[in-house]
C-alpha cells in the first residue's frame, strides 16, 4: 500500500495565541500519518512567538516581522511545500477546529477527482449540530459556475443541503481549510497578494477555473468556527476590516465580473455606507470604511493601505 502523500500545514497568526495553540493540538490528533505543520506569525506584537516556542517546539515556526496579510503570509508555507517536494498545501485558519478526519477526507476526495483544489465546510455550530448548522459560507460561491449575486439576501445554505453529494463542484472554497496541489501552485501561481485581506481565496478559485482547474466542497470535512478571531475583538480593527472586505469585493467583481455588476454591487456598498451611518448599533467610522473601500475600488488601489496593527488595542 502506498504511503499517503505529505500534507504541508499552514496556519497564520496574529497576536492570537491560544488560540492558535489549542487549534494546533486539534490538528496532532488527526487520523493522518503525514501532516507536518507550520505557524506564520504574522508580526504579532503579544510575545506570540515565544509561547509557540515553549509549548509548541516541534511545530515549524515562520517569524514574519509585520503582518503583510494573509495571502503573504501563507505564501511563505507554500514556497517552503513547493521547495521540499510536499505533494498537498492545506491552508488553515486558527479559528476554525476541523473533526478529526478532515484532512484525510480532503486528501481522498483528491486521490479521487485529482487536479483541482479541495475545501473542507465551515459550519456556524459544533460539528456535533451538524443537522441543523448552516454553512458559514455564502452560498453564491457554492453554486456552479458562478454568477455574482449582488442583492441575493439568501447569504447560506443549510448544512443538510449538502448532504446528498460527498463532494460538490462549486466556484470557490473557503480559505479557512483549503487543500492545493502543489502542481497548481507550481505552473499557475498562488494567491494574489495584492488584496491583502479578504477576498483571496476567491479571487484564486476564479483565476484557476478560467485556466480549467475545478473547486471542490468536501461535505465530510467539516468543522466549526470559534466566535472569537484576531478581527472581532476591536471597533476600530473591525472598521479596517470593512475598508479591506468592501474594497477587495468589488475589485474581485472588477476582476471577474466588470460592467454592470460592478456598478450595481457598488450601488450595494453605498447603501450599506448608509446603512451604517444611521444604524444605532454600527457607527460613523463603519460608514467611512465602507466609503474608503469603495472609492479605492474605483481608483484600483490595491496592496496594504490601511494598517491593522496601527488600531490594535491591547489585548487582554
Amino acid at each position: 500500500m502506498s504511503e499517503p502523500p505529505i500534507v504541508f500545514g499552514s496556519l497564520l497568526n496574529w497576536n492570537r495565541p491560544s488560540m492558535t495553540i489549542e487549534c494546533v493540538r486539534a490538528l496532532e490528533k488527526m487520523d493522518y500519518p503525514n501532516l507536518r505543520l507550520f505557524i506564520v506569525d504574522n508580526g504579532s506584537k503579544d510575545g506570540s512567538a515565544d509561547r509557540f516556542r515553549t509549548e509548541l517546539p516541534d511545530v515549524e515556526l515562520i517569524e514574519v516581522g509585520e503582518n503583510v496579510g494573509y495571502a503573504a503570509g501563507h505564501k511563505h508555507v507554500a514556497d517552503r511545500a513547493v521547495a521540499d517536494g510536499a505533494e498537498l498545501l492545506w491552508i488553515l485558519n486558527n479559528d476554525l477546529f476541523l473533526e478529526h478526519d478532515a484532512i484525510s477526507q480532503l486528501v481522498d476526495a483528491y486521490s479521487r477527482f485529482g487536479r483541482g483544489v479541495y475545501g473542507s465546510v465551515p459550519l456556524d455550530e459544533s460539528p456535533t449540530d451538524a443537522g441543523s448548522a448552516k454553512v458559514a459560507f455564502a452560498r453564491k460561491f457554492l453554486d456552479y459556475p458562478y454568477r455574482e449575486r449582488v442583492f441575493d439576501l439568501r447569504r447560506t445554505i443549510p448544512y443538510a443541503a449538502l448532504l446528498g453529494e460527498e463532494v460538490h463542484r462549486v466556484s470557490a472554497i473557503p480559505g479557512s481549510s483549503m487543500l492545493i496541489p502543489t502542481e497548481i501552485i507550481s505552473n499557475e501561481g498562488f494567491f494574489d497578494t495584492s488584496f491583502f485581506l479578504y477576498s483571496e481565496e476567491i479571487d484564486y478559485c476564479l483565476r484557476l477555473e478560467e485556466l480549467g482547474i475545478p473547486s471542490y466542497l468536501v461535505t465530510a470535512a467539516k468543522g466549526f468556527h470559534r466566535e472569537s478571531s484576531s478581527s472581532s475583538y476591536d471597533t476600530q480593527l473591525q472598521n479596517v476590516m470593512t475598508y479591506y472586505r468592501t474594497r477587495n469585493q468589488l475589485l474581485r467583481i472588477a476582476r471577474h465580473q466588470g460592467g454592470c455588476t460592478y456598478a450595481r454591487a457598488s450601488l450595494k456598498f453605498l447603501l450599506m455606507a448608509l446603512w451604517y451611518l444611521v444604524n444605532p448599533w454600527q457607527s460613523v467610522g463603519r460608514c467611512r470604511s465602507c466609503l474608503l473601500g469603495l472609492w479605492h475600488s474605483w481608483r484600483g488601489r490595491r496592496g496594504k493601505t490601511l494598517s491593522p496593527e496601527d488600531v490594535l488595542s491591547a489585548d487582554g
